[in-house]
């Protein structure tokens, strides 16, 4: 059996069920079934939401990231295998991943393509139900042209494309502060023993 090109799938259709007829109305009451392998060639149409997050940076070393980001999932999730995550601008850029590296006595500076950071892939929706997601960002060194964003793309797996734009959401990088106060006064304001304020 062939189906017609851009056969339409009734909703909620997740398997292709067969059964044995005896050419009336005398069918089987089993069907042998398979997965409905929708595959999609287009690039994602739908976005993950990401509120700012200002201290999902756990790594408080200057010009490093990492830690957990709760992502929004897509409504829907139509033709999203995954969610990929790059450094990039307030617009929707990708940054390109230039670091100094050390040879021998000499510092050079190294230039690769954008790549993601990570990537989460989008659970199965009978199993788990969560509106969200968590990209567990490594430990990861900011560029040299200083990120300011994280960008978001939903990827589709069979077509190998992603969105043609990203959801974003501003970067902070946390850090150790270098200097410590210079000198702390307290004078208790409380005449009872065991307790202060002022």
């Amino acid at each position: 059996f062939t189906f017609a090109n851009n056969t339409f799938i009734p909703s909620g259709a997740t398997h292709l069920a067969v059964t044995t007829s005896g050419g009336t109305s005398c069918e089987m009451d089993r069907a042998t079934t398979i997965p409905l392998d929708d595959k999609d060639t287009e690039p994602p149409q739908y976005l993950p939401t990401v509120d700012y997050q200002p201290h999902f940076d756990v790594d408080c070393r200057r010009k490093f990231v990492g830690g957990n980001l709760s992502i929004r999932r897509a409504v829907p999730e139509t033709g999203i295998d995954s969610y990929r995550i790059y450094f990039g601008n307030a617009l929707g850029t990708k940054q390109e991943l230039c670091y100094n590296k050390s040879l021998g006595a000499v510092e050079v500076e190294i230039c690769n393509s954008p790549s993601p950071i990570v990537e989460v892939f989008v659970p199965d929706t009978s199993v788990v139900s969560d509106p969200y997601v968590t990209a567990v960002i490594p430990f990861t060194e900011i560029p040299n042209a200083g990120a300011s964003h994280l960008l978001i793309f939903s990827y589709n797996a069979f077509s190998n494309l992603e969105s043609s734009e990203p959801a974003t959401t501003k970067l902070t990088d946390n850090i150790t502060p270098d200097t410590a106060p210079t000198s702390v006064f307290f004078s208790d304001q409380n005449r009872h023993r065991g307790v202060v304020s002022g």
